[in-house]
């Protein structure tokens, strides 16, 4: 039986360990750590050093990257390193640029082209000329629904974003 240590997932140690996991597909970081050895050309125990917090070991900028870009590509997610250091940002500057920010400011744009693609659904299944003439059709309907429902969707993760923010403070 091995004892796990306990991990500050708000810490960049406990990012990076968290980054190695999912690199390695399991707890077992040995994987993770080898595949992000090899991409930043460190050593396995340096590696291994960003992810402990007991040790002072950094990454540098350019190993940060690195271990975010080998993430994406594996994963297709979001750089975890990179989303730290935003948040980091926002909390340092009251949610005037980084992690907050960008969420309310992608969301937003997300919310007004899903209200657009809607408008422009329901004037399609208005127009005389439409397959149902000035009837809205079935499948008019259905897709007026599907363009409703990525509305709400996009209200409901714009709410989300705003609300990150956090009490007391005002959407930038």
């Amino acid at each position: 039986m091995t004892v796990q240590k306990i991990r500050n997932a708000t810490s960049i140690a406990g990012v990076i360990h968290r980054l190695l996991v999912e690199l390695a597909g399991s707890e077992d970081i040995g994987p993770g750590v080898a595949i992000v050895a090899e991409a930043c050309a460190r050593s396995v125990s340096t590696v291994r050093g960003w992810a402990d917090e007991d040790r002072r070991d950094q990454p540098t900028i350019e190993a940060c990257l690195a271990m975010d870009r080998l993430y994406h590509d594996r994963t297709g997610l979001e750089p975890p390193i990179g989303r730290y250091y935003a948040e980091q940002v926002s909390r340092m500057t009251g949610n005037c640029f980084g992690a907050v920010r960008y969420d309310i400011d992608r969301e937003s744009l997300r919310l007004h082209h899903a209200a657009s693609d809607l408008t422009r659904e329901i004037a399609a299944a208005q127009c005389p000329h439409s397959p149902g003439g000035a009837m809205i059709t079935l499948t008019e309907a259905a897709g007026i629904s599907q363009r409703n429902a990525v509305v709400d969707e996009t209200q409901i993760r714009l709410a989300k974003a705003v609300e990150q923010a956090g009490p007391g403070r005002s959407a930038p």
